[in-house]
């Protein structure tokens, strides 16, 4: 199923649009897209990744690239976030892809440089984005930085799981205040997450 992919290539499910224009001219690029809609939604990914990169080759917007890669899937669709970025170093949704390529591959820093710039392009403001950097910079050695990062988070969305995981993280990391640490951990989990950025540093915990 198209979510189970998904959740395999750690992307969110497909942004929704508007029905295609099945009597577009062939060879435009609404035509290449409408057929890469048709043959993903029928199972057949490989003439959606060659329908796409069709689409691609004459406009590449950011939801196609969503697109191309769920039909990619597994790795190979966080790795076209690089590939993207590089192409379009403006775009906001490559780097948050490229950097949980990065996590996965545990390159912290490089997470954390990419997080950092998407996060200061959308002006601090997405708790969850915050919280992913403050993991980021606590994997690679940068306590302090995640301190202030995960408390940004949690005073912007007390209720999320993920604000309340990194700020429980890194004051367990700390050590401060180990109560408190705890407290956030447990709440954090029993709120529940599917943070793949939570989940990669949960599996590398000490």
């Amino acid at each position: 199923m198209l979510l189970d992919r998904a959740a395999t290539a750690n992307l969110e499910p497909l942004p929704m649009r508007e029905r295609p224009d099945f009597g577009t001219s062939f060879g435009s690029f609404e035509s290449f897209v409408a057929a890469g809609d048709a043959a993903l939604l029928q199972g057949g990914h490989e003439a959606a990744i060659m329908a796409y990169r069709q689409a691609a080759g004459l406009r590449y917007p950011e939801w196609l690239m969503l697109r191309f890669a769920y039909a990619v899937g597994g790795v190979e669709a966080l790795s076209m976030a690089d590939r993207y970025l590089a192409a379009f170093p403006d775009s906001l949704l490559a780097p948050r892809l490229a950097a949980q390529a990065a996590v996965q591959n545990r390159d912290w820093h490089r997470a954390s440089m990419l997080l950092a710039n998407a996060n200061r392009r959308q002006g601090l403001s997405d708790p969850r984005l915050l919280a992913d950097l403050a993991l980021a910079q606590l994997q690679g050695g940068d306590p302090q930085a995640a301190l202030t990062s995960a408390t940004a988070a949690y005073r912007q969305h007390r209720s999320s799981p993920d604000a309340a995981h990194a700020l429980g993280l890194v004051l367990s990391r700390l050590g401060p205040d180990p109560t408190q640490a705890a407290s956030l951990l447990n709440k954090a989990q029993a709120i529940g997450s599917t943070n793949p950025t939570v989940m990669q540093v949960n599996e590398h915990r000490d």
